[in-house]
């Protein structure tokens, strides 16, 4: 495992040809397979790191300042510390926890602690399960980096530090003093000109000052390490590759790391392998052993190589689909546009055309009221003129002189007291847009609405037929309504509405249904069928308002007799030239045939029932008595 920033492992081992070999296959497995998802934060970073004169490996993309006790995240990330520490969490499965709200609230509530140390988190394996106190211990955050979800603990102490790292800090800090760069000291806070790097501790592999120089010498872990000046640290490291840096154990401070357990796959201090390894298999670290767990550690990447040459295939499947994706949007999108054109196209014209149609018919109706002004400004004229003219004639004539006129004026008089002075015309303000009635097919679209200048009357409308005079119990009655406008002429107009309903008048005016079939003509179908005997009232309206006559009284009778017989042009035709078939209309025809025919005595003239001879299809049977079972012989 490569830490970032740093070569293919974690503790420092004698430098041979196999580590460097080793070194040189896994960094081009990463160089060939690896996705690079931190060049923008790179960017970011790199005025930083310019400015301070420090790799931008070294650099914290979170605070983008340089490392401070870096840490590792199980994605392989490293960041500061005090970064990590101010990163916002949630629980892990909480069972309460399903909005995304409530996730934020209990983010913002809970941070993860740097210092304090929590015991070890209790979990059931036998359910998968995770108790209270679990949450509390183990929370999720998100990496800066990746942006994926990563579980740590509360406790940033128990994440890995990344040891690499923080030689390479070190190695930075003294090819900066042999630059003669000034560095600080590793260890204080404030950062004045009273803590710059006076010596370097040799197994620390830290830079102090003064001041911590002196408290480096007195604590009894450190008291025995050899301090140098910088300037004879700088010389002796900067001949070398890289500085030599103990690394002790968390848990025992003053334990080296010197023994890897490959049971628990960790390096571990002598008193880890007597306290909680006893019984694993545990070698101090070497070349031969560091040889064997980079053998595993590289079949391990050549398993994952097949799965990255799978990712990147897929991801050439996916930017394909993207760019057809694109393609077809546009596409798509000119498809839209065309048939938006030709709709907004279509809509304009027959805007227009309507347009049009409200100029015409305001033109048309204005003519006639113009014709109809002249001829009432020529009456009023007429009529003021001749007032004006007799009026004179009284005022200035004798008796006789008036009276030899009389006749005259009397029927000039008599002609201008007929003129009519308010002339039936024809012509009124109804004008109105009715948008839901269908109207022409403009480039392929169907276009509705129209210009009504006819307005419906009720008044006008008519129910015509028969099937209220023989309207029977069980038996369909059938009219037809007539629709009319305000001129009395038939309008076939969609904007009319007709509703029809029957009452019964004997049981609480109990109301029937009434079907209504509207036909293109303007005319409706109505049909019912009576259940009861006695008095109906048919009321129909249209636009909400009656019809002529409206509500229709009437009388329903009894059930009347079926036709037994069928309906037929003649007995000859029906029968195939049968001569005993006898007819109820009491036709025959010569040559010994008991029915009727074509042209022959007594043949009604049309299509009628051959049980009792009536011409008219919907109509009651006059036939009363059954015929005899009993036939006539002649002996």
């Amino acid at each position: 495992m490569e830490a970032a920033g740093g070569s293919p492992h974690v503790l420092q081992v004698a430098a041979d040809d196999s580590r460097i070999s080793y070194s040189e296959q896994l960094s081009g497995f990463v160089e060939q397979y690896a996705f690079n998802s931190k060049v923008s934060m790179e960017a970011n970073v790199d005025e930083t790191s310019k400015c301070a004169r420090i790799s931008p490996k070294l650099v914290c993309t979170s605070c983008t300042q340089r490392f401070v006790n870096p840490r590792i995240l199980p994605c392989l990330h490293t960041f500061c510390s005090e970064c990590i520490s101010g990163l916002r969490t949630y629980p892990i499965n909480c069972p309460d926890l399903n909005d995304s709200g409530e996730r934020e609230e209990l983010s913002s509530a809970k941070v993860l602690s740097s210092a304090a140390s929590l015991d070890q988190p209790s979990f059931d394996s036998a359910d998968g399960r995770t108790d209270d106190t679990y949450y509390h211990k183990k929370r999720m955050i998100l990496c800066p980096d990746c942006l994926r979800e990563v579980e740590i603990a509360t406790d940033v102490s128990e994440l890995p530090r990344n040891h690499v790292v923080e030689r390479k800090l070190a190695e930075d800090c003294l090819q900066n003093i042999n630059n003669n760069i000034p560095q600080f000291c590793d260890s204080c806070v404030d950062l004045t000109e009273g803590s710059v790097v006076r010596v370097r501790c040799v197994e620390c592999s830290e830079s102090l000052c003064s001041y911590c120089e002196q408290a480096h010498r007195r604590q009894r872990r450190t008291k025995s390490h050899r301090l140098v000046s910088v300037n004879e640290s700088a010389n002796a490291d900067g001949k070398r590759k890289s500085i030599h840096r103990q690394i002790f154990c968390p848990k025992h401070t003053s334990e080296e790391l010197k023994l890897f357990c490959s049971s628990c796959d960790e390096v571990v201090c002598r008193d880890c392998v007597v306290l909680d390894h006893r019984d694993h298999q545990c070698q101090f670290v070497s070349p031969e052993l560091f040889r064997t767990e980079m053998d595993s550690l590289q079949l391990l990447i050549k398993n994952v190589v097949p799965k990255v040459n799978a990712v990147e295939a897929r991801l050439k499947t996916v930017s394909t689909l993207k760019d057809k994706i694109r393609t077809r949007a546009k596409q798509v999108e000119s498809e839209i546009n065309k048939f938006m054109d030709n709709y907004i196209q279509a809509i304009e014209k027959h805007r227009q055309a309507l347009i049009g149609q409200i100029d015409s018919l305001v033109r048309d109706k204005e003519r006639s009221l113009n014709v109809t002004e002249l001829h009432l400004k020529d009456s009023k004229g007429e009529v003021g003129e001749t007032c004006k003219l007799v009026s004179e004639l009284i005022d200035t004539g004798s008796d006789l002189e008036i009276l030899t006129v009389k006749k005259l004026i009397t029927g000039r008089l008599n002609r201008l007291n007929s003129l009519p002075v308010d002339p039936k015309s024809k012509i009124n303000d109804f004008l109105r847009f009715s948008p839901e009635e269908k109207a022409d097919v403009i480039n392929d679209f169907q276009m509705y609405g129209k210009v009504v200048s006819r307005q419906v009357t009720a008044a006008q409308s008519t129910v015509d037929g028969d099937g209220l005079s023989t309207a029977r119990i069980g038996h369909k009655s059938e009219m037809i309504l007539t629709v009319r406008d305000t001129e009395h002429v038939q309008y076939n107009g969609n904007d009319v509405n007709v509703r029809a309903w029957l009452i019964y008048q004997n049981e609480s005016l109990r109301s029937i249904p009434v079907n209504i079939s509207c036909k293109k003509d303007g005319t409706h179908h109505l049909a019912f069928t009576p259940v009861q005997k006695g008095t109906h009232f048919l009321h129909v309206a249209v636009n909400g308002q009656p019809v002529k006559d409206s509500p229709f009284k009437f009388s329903v009778k009894a059930r009347w007799r079926e036709h037994k017989g069928v309906w037929q042009c003649c007995t000859f035709c029906q029968t195939g030239g049968k001569r005993d078939v006898a007819c109820g209309c009491k036709g025959a025809m010569p040559g010994g045939f008991a029915g009727c025919g074509h042209g022959h005595g007594n043949h009604p003239g049309g299509p009628h029932w051959s049980c009792c001879g009536k011409m008219a299809k919907n109509s009651e049977c006059s036939v009363t008595s059954r015929p005899s079972p009993l036939r006539q012989v002649t002996l």
